[in-house]
């Protein structure tokens, strides 16, 4: 909560005037860490540790002494109404008679181990809540590393079919020159029309989809939409995230809740088993006696106390259910690691199937560029066909599109690899 705090503090103080002055292109760090504290889901979680934390202190509470004021008026046989009506100590004895009024004291002397289990399986359980918080912090970043690279994609490809858009309009106004020259069929006009308008109808797409992802960002970050934008796919990397990967599975947030969850169970096992000793326990009242019958009156009553289970199927019980929770929870730390594999295994695949493709589609675009060039230069002079000229364009137009497509893929896989091994901790540490 302390650190949530702090960090509203410097956004307020540092970020805002930032904000408020001009419109900047916004980096991955800013978009992760704006999107953390501005998260609802994040606050609940913080609660949820707090809640957490509060457990333990009320599993504690049972090494220390309960003290409570009774009071009882009752009239009839004397001594029948005090168990009914829950009234301890003296003011519960049969051998009282009329009002009576007191404070009753109960301490726990010794339990074998009941109390001690019980405080450490909520410890583990505190624990497990701060993992719980440390996932949402993990889920929300990725959620919006997910956005941050489609709003950087989109800005890539509405500046791309810009620039074809006007390549394509240049060919159209050489062609009308020739068309009405006579050196060109008419028909070459409406069909390098019909070209440019298709570019421009696809930097229109991605205008739209620009607009709507960063008011997506906007939500998420608790910024307006008019102070930022997204970069190029050309100009991001993921340096800063790669650069705080954790150093093994055992740090991550899903396996270290299963492994707490498991320590709990075992706790609870043993609390469970605990209840097939005795408890021991001291109890003591004083008050004020209106009268007493067959004994005499005194204004205080102390005793010693110890219960012990002879026959109980609902402790036996309890441990059969406690035991199969185990067995359940250590199961599910083996099947995190297990998904926890999986999905770096599936990062991998499109990391390193994406960075063989761009290599090779690399190639592809210079051959790509130069087979365009060619024909251009052929057309304008009189040398080459439209048709040429246009397949040429077309396959610099894929290959342009393609490799922003793959770009945009392999930073998002890259991204949630290193968020997924970097504990979900933040990126740009605020303290």
């Amino acid at each position: 909560m302390k650190y949530i705090v702090m960090c509203l503090i410097t956004y307020l103080i540092i970020l805002r005037p930032v904000w408020s002055n001009e419109t900047r292109e916004i980096s991955l760090d800013e978009v992760l860490h704006l999107a953390e504290i501005n998260s609802p889901r994040l606050t609940a979680s913080e609660f949820q540790e707090i809640a957490a934390e509060k457990g333990v202190e009320i599993a504690r509470s049972k090494y220390f002494p309960t003290l409570k004021l009774d009071s009882i008026y009752d009239n009839g046989l004397p001594g029948s109404s005090g168990s009914a009506l829950d009234i301890q100590g003296m003011m519960a004895s049969p051998y009282r008679s009329g009002p009576s009024v007191g404070v009753v004291a109960k301490q726990l002397v010794y339990d074998f181990g009941r109390t001690d289990h019980a405080v450490k399986a909520s410890q583990y359980q505190a624990e497990a809540s701060k993992q719980d918080t440390k996932i949402t912090i993990y889920e929300v970043k990725t959620l919006a590393l997910k956005k941050y690279y489609e709003c950087a994609l989109f800005r890539t490809q509405r500046d791309l079919w810009g620039y074809l858009g006007d390549e394509s309009n240049t060919i159209t106004k050489e062609v009308h020159h020739f068309v009405d020259t006579g050196q060109r069929s008419v028909v070459e006009r409406y069909l390098s029309k019909i070209q440019t308008e298709e570019a421009y109808g696809f930097q229109a797409y991605y205008a739209e989809r620009l607009k709507q992802s960063v008011n997506e960002l906007a939500i998420m970050m608790g910024v307006a939409s008019r102070h930022f934008s997204c970069p190029s796919l050309s100009k991001l990397s993921t340096g800063s995230l790669n650069a705080n990967i954790g150093t093994g599975l055992e740090a991550n947030p899903f396996l270290r809740r299963a492994i707490l969850e498991a320590s709990v169970a075992s706790e609870k096992l043993k609390q469970e088993k605990s209840e097939l000793f005795p408890e021991i326990s001291l109890a003591a009242s004083t008050g004020y006696l209106s009268k007493t019958r067959f004994v005499k009156k005194q204004n205080y009553a102390i005793g010693i106390g110890m219960t012990i289970p002879i026959f109980d199927l609902n402790i036996s019980g309890k441990i059969k259910r406690a035991e199969a929770v185990i067995a359940e929870k250590h199961a599910r730390i083996e099947a995190e690691r297990q998904t926890l594999a999986e999905w770096n295994a599936r990062y991998d695949e499109i990391i390193k199937s994406t960075a063989v493709l761009l290599k090779k589609m690399d190639n592809e675009l210079q051959v790509g560029h130069k087979g365009f060039e060619i024909a251009k230069k052929r057309y304008f002079s009189l040398e080459g066909d439209l048709v040429d000229l246009r397949e040429a364009f077309r396959n610099l137009s894929r290959i342009r599109s393609a490799m922003e497509e793959m770009r945009a893929q392999f930073l998002q896989a890259s991204g949630a690899k290193a968020l997924l091994n970097g504990t979900g901790e933040t990126l740009n540490e605020c303290q």
